[in-house]
């Protein structure tokens, strides 16, 4: 059964995010100066070869703001957090060998709720290989290993993304404990950006950042919000087949219990040159909060490029803010000029709502990072003015915008998503959890077709541009 969707196209002046996440309202955050952006290790994983994490206890010092024992990545026998940052290549195989050495019990089953702490897997975001080689259904048991190998197409778009731990019933747990790390892919040998965008994607003008949040201060209060959360101490003792193997045993210095890091770093800055474009390519490694980031300055203006490791449509959209809901990724291209020259302009992340849907996961830092603008120009090799050019975009990335639709045998093409009596409800039906055989629809491959989302609870105000209509969110 066929029909006709209606005319739409793509424009640059779509909305910089559709929501179904909101940030939430954490703690105020003393404004401090921290150290330099250190680089996350990088790993070069093309022509076939293998990188091996191991996953085993660990204790965390995040840069003596929250020290605490997890499950944390070992690379090359040294503990890291965030993990190493793995570089793919469009047209390689890459394998990443996962051993997981965690003495807890060995357990399995899908099941909706807090399980299995000490199993682990590997997911990744971004990448646009088969769901055979990115498996998020795989049980790494304690003492056991699992390969994973990437078949990166040829025609794979370069871009920004991440891969964490995501076995279902602890993935909450593992994630904020630290067991996640960045992806870096790069282009095939035969692609090109356009001369004006190539530049930014140089070293010395690109600065790849995971921001993970750590929510050490207690659970969310308002239960009636439709996304709260628990704090790390309540989820480690939520499990239902007991209590997990590794005591966090918690200290917190300075009071800062509800924070941001930056690769793994309080409050660091980044050093920018005056009247010159630099890219901040942002991984948002968070399990539930989300966060507004904003500049303390009008002298720095930025542009979004690329929105989830996809380039955007030019011209390039210029932004006041950039949200980032748990998962995503950006990359931001901003440039400061000769009026902050020598100064610092603070990131922050504002409490104020950019969704009806709640406001429990709002959260509000007065320093995220801070950009230290220099007194002068010394890199030649830094763009002078953002790019205006449109990069290559592979087929698997058409728009599906103007294509025949079909129609799906379950649904009449509306998804709508409520809470009712403490259960998560989908048109109307209870989801029982993953693998239990309930299923929004029933569609065909080769096929597209169109849903509306409607997310929990109605608007309560008509959303500005950049936010979610008051009808839901079309996917295709």
């Amino acid at each position: 059964m066929k029909r006709t969707r209606r005319s739409a196209k793509p424009t640059s002046s779509a909305p910089l995010l559709l929501m179904l996440l909101v940030a939430a309202a954490g703690v105020n955050i003393v404004q401090g100066a921290g150290e330099e952006l250190r680089a996350v290790t990088e790993v070069e994983c093309v022509d076939g070869g293998t990188v091996e994490l191991l996953v085993d206890e660990a204790r965390i010092d995040l840069d003596g703001e929250i020290e605490y024992s997890a499950r944390a990545y070992h690379y090359n026998g040294e503990v890291m957090f965030p993990g190493p940052t793995i570089m793919m290549k469009a047209g390689h195989q890459c394998s990443i060998k996962v051993s997981n050495n965690l003495v807890g019990d060995s357990c399995d089953g899908h099941s909706n709720e807090f399980h299995c702490p000490d199993v682990t897997n590997l997911h990744t975001h971004g990448l646009h290989v088969s769901s055979y080689e990115d498996r998020i259904d795989t049980s790494i048991q304690p003492q056991g290993s699992h390969t994973y190998t990437y078949n990166m197409p040829s025609d794979h778009l370069m871009g920004t993304h991440w891969y964490h731990a995501h076995h279902h019933g602890s993935t909450a747990l593992q994630v904020i404990g630290g067991l996640a790390g960045m992806l870096r892919v790069v282009g095939g040998d035969d692609y090109a950006l356009p001369e004006d965008l190539a530049p930014l994607y140089e070293s010395s003008a690109s600065t790849m950042m995971l921001l993970s949040h750590h929510p050490f201060g207690g659970d969310d209060t308002d239960t009636s919000e439709a996304f709260t959360f628990l704090g790390y101490q309540s989820i480690h003792t939520s499990f239902t087949d007991g209590t997990p193997q590794i005591d966090p045993n918690v200290v917190v210095s300075n009071g800062n219990d509800d924070v941001y890091m930056v690769n793994g770093q309080y409050q660091p800055f980044v050093e920018v040159e005056p009247e010159r474009v630099h890219l901040f390519r942002m991984v948002h490694a968070a399990g539930f909060r989300g966060a507004a980031l904003h500049l303390s300055s009008s002298e720095c203006t930025m542009q979004l490029i690329a929105r989830d490791g996809v380039f955007q449509y030019t011209p390039y959209l210029e932004i006041d803010y950039i949200v980032l809901v748990p998962g995503t990724r950006a990359d931001v291209a901003i440039m400061c000029s000769s009026v902050v020259a020598g100064q610092t302009v603070t990131v922050s992340s504002s409490a104020d709502s950019h969704s009806s849907l709640g406001t429990e996961n709002r959260h509000a830092q007065d320093t995220v990072f801070t950009i230290n603008v220099a007194a002068s120009n010394a890199d030649t090799s830094l763009a002078t003015a953002f790019p205006t050019s449109q990069a290559d975009m592979p087929s698997y990335l058409d728009s599906l915008l103007e294509s025949e639709l079909s129609v799906g045998t379950l649904t009449d093409g509306n998804i709508e998503f409520a809470l009712a009596g403490g259960l998560e409800m989908i048109n109307s039906v209870a989801f029982p959890g993953f693998g239990e055989g309930v299923y929004v629809d029933e569609i065909c491959v080769e096929s597209v077709y169109e849903y509306t989302v409607m997310p929990p609870g109605p608007p309560t105000r008509r959303e500005r541009a950049g936010h979610p209509p008051p009808g839901g969110i079309t996917v295709y």
